[in-house]
């Protein structure tokens, strides 16, 4: 397990490097690259345990490290975003998902995807989430795709980038909607038989009436 002092002198190395230039968010994406890499070798806790052995000025450099780590985190997350929190059946939900990180993110969207019309039509609405529904504190999966087969295309979307996803919904209830994503860009990705390595993200939650 890396040292506190070990983490210190690795980020100030690689801070060193970034330049002036794309600061904020090449630092994002290496702060995220090291608490992801921390979590999964379970080295985060005890590298904050490690802490009351340091001298006080290394102990405060590590606390306050630590703190920043969760909200830089937070903020460079891929967003699913429900504009309203209270929506009508058969309505249009104006879902987006936004890439707020500095690099770019791919993901894949389920061409067969459908919504229902009030008159009892069904239209194509391509989208890349899968909508969920509390039922009694379980989170259950709606089946809004195609009932046989699936048509999955690969989608990348550049940092900073939005890109709008409107569909309906013939059930009421609280609702989510969840994605997968994988970072970098990746146009040739297999939606079919996708790569490890896969991000999930859930939007708020939000009622449909």
């Amino acid at each position: 397990m890396p040292s506190s002092e070990g983490f210190i002198q690795q980020a100030d190395i690689q801070s060193s490097h970034l330049g002036n230039k794309g600061f904020r968010g090449a630092w994002v994406d290496e702060v995220n690259s090291q608490i992801h890499r921390l979590c999964r070798r379970g080295q985060l806790l005890p590298l904050i345990a490690n802490c009351v052995t340091l001298p006080v000025m290394s102990r405060l450099i590590v606390t306050v490290c630590v703190i920043s780590l969760f909200p830089l985190t937070v903020a460079a997350q891929v967003k699913v975003i429900v504009p309203q929190q209270n929506q009508k059946k058969y309505e249009t939900i104006h879902a987006s998902l936004e890439n707020a990180g500095s690099k770019p993110v791919t993901f894949c969207i389920e061409v067969g995807q459908t919504s229902p019309r009030r008159s009892g039509e069904i239209e194509a609405t391509p989208s890349p989430f899968w909508v969920q529904r509390n039922n009694n504190g379980k989170w259950c999966t709606l089946v809004i795709g195609p009932y046989v087969g699936s048509l999955k295309s690969p989608e990348v979307l550049d940092p900073g980038k939005t890109m709008k996803f409107p569909f309906r919904l013939g059930d009421s209830g609280q609702m989510r909607l969840r994605l997968n994503y994988w970072n970098g860009s990746l146009p040739s990705l297999d939606c079919h038989a996708p790569p490890n390595g896969a991000r999930r993200v859930t939007s708020a939650v939000f009622t449909v009436e």
